[in-house]
């Protein structure tokens, strides 16, 4: 059986979030099932990631959450509480950001710094023109600003 490399993702999905709101970082959407998403990093190929796999994707009781994907090392406070919807093919997860950054992520949502890029590390198998996600580990979710479009897209 052949040995199976473990591919690099960050999905982008926008949030449009109202900061006045309480529940402002209460089950936002992390990432969609049941679409083609393209990889920036993938020459073109798409990715595909079956409502099966996202049921079943792994990751720590908390995700660490960092603004931008050149902070990895800066964190902001974490994602947890993750559920799957199996009505919406989606996982949603809770913000938690630390108590000193609070403002500043506010300000930065404000600001239309409104993307949730989710990075992940899978297992992908080629199906023709586009990679099936097979296997899915959650790793980090980072605060981005320019998303590509609304809904999951790689950034």
């Amino acid at each position: 059986m052949r040995k199976m490399k473990l591919k690099s993702h960050k999905v982008v999905t926008i949030l449009y979030l109202d900061v006045r709101s309480k529940d402002v970082y209460n089950q936002r959407p992390l990432l969609g099932a049941n679409t083609l998403i393209y990889d920036s990093t993938g020459n073109g190929r798409p990715i595909y990631i079956p409502a099966n796999v996202l049921a079943k994707a792994k990751y720590d009781e908390k995700i660490p959450l960092i603004l931008g994907h050149e902070n990895k090392h800066f964190i902001l406070g974490f994602i947890n509480n993750i559920k799957y919807n199996v009505i919406t093919k989606m996982l949603y997860g809770d913000i938690n950001v630390d108590k000193r950054w609070n403002k500043t992520v506010l300000r930065k949502f404000s600001e239309g710094v409104n993307g949730l890029s989710v990075e992940f590390g899978s297992i992908d198998k080629s199906q023709g023109y586009f990679d099936q996600v097979i296997e899915l580990h959650l790793t980090r979710v980072a605060i981005v600003d320019n998303p590509a479009y609304s809904g999951s897209v790689v950034y």
